[in-house]
């Protein structure tokens, strides 16, 4: 799940592929019947979130009613074209994270979102999904520019755009605090036109050859 508090300003005029393959993992749309597949992922990873995803908190193991309101709200708002969630699939269907494209900064930029599974961590998947995501949202025609928010302390989801060749554009004041956040965001980007030349290109290239 993702933090659906900001609003959404915008909504693109097209969809990005419902699959997007990164190797050994795939990237699919969530599905209604995920809730307890999505769940179970939660709870278990409940501990590792919540230092920086507020949503994490509400988590009980008793009850899927934060999973079956969330994946509702995937589906409307694919139909609207203004987020864009998946599921992270393992070879082995299970599910080892969540990752999204969303349509709630300005105009003609989307920005990604993503959690992996505590069990699943260090093996470059949120790296992968965002490379994947990236290419997907500068497909979209009206699309210039994709951006990564986090909060300043959360040097590992950092990594993610530093990787990928994304450029470090501003810090901000965070919009909800987290229980580890420093209550600043660093904002990073990736222009379309510096893509195809990007070192997560190349990394996506290397994981689908």
């Amino acid at each position: 799940m993702a933090d659906v508090t900001k609003p959404v300003l915008w909504s693109t005029s097209e969809s990005p592929p419902d699959v997007l393959p990164i190797g050994d993992a795939t990237l699919r749309r969530w599905r209604l019947e995920d809730v307890p597949a999505l769940h179970q992922a939660c709870v278990e990873s409940q501990a590792h979130l919540i230092p920086f995803m507020p949503w994490a908190v509400h988590i009980t193991a008793e009850d899927t009613t934060n999973a079956e309101t969330y994946l509702a709200g995937t589906v409307a708002k694919w139909a609207d074209r203004t987020t864009f969630d998946y599921a992270i699939v393992d070879a082995d269907g299970a599910i080892s994270g969540s990752c999204g494209l969303m349509g709630r900064i300005e105009p003609g930029s989307l920005e990604i979102g993503y959690w992996v599974h505590v069990d699943r961590t260090r093996r470059g998947l949120a790296t992968r999904a965002a490379a994947a995501l990236t290419e997907a949202g500068l497909a979209i025609a009206d699309v210039e520019r994709v951006e990564i928010h986090h909060d300043s302390a959360n040097t590992m989801s950092g990594r993610v755009p530093e990787r990928l060749g994304y450029v470090r554009l501003r810090e901000q004041p965070a919009d909800i605090p987290t229980d580890a956040g420093t209550g600043v965001h660093v904002v990073w980007g990736m222009r379309r036109e510096d893509w195809p030349s990007s070192a997560g290109a190349t990394l996506l290239a290397g994981v689908r050859a």
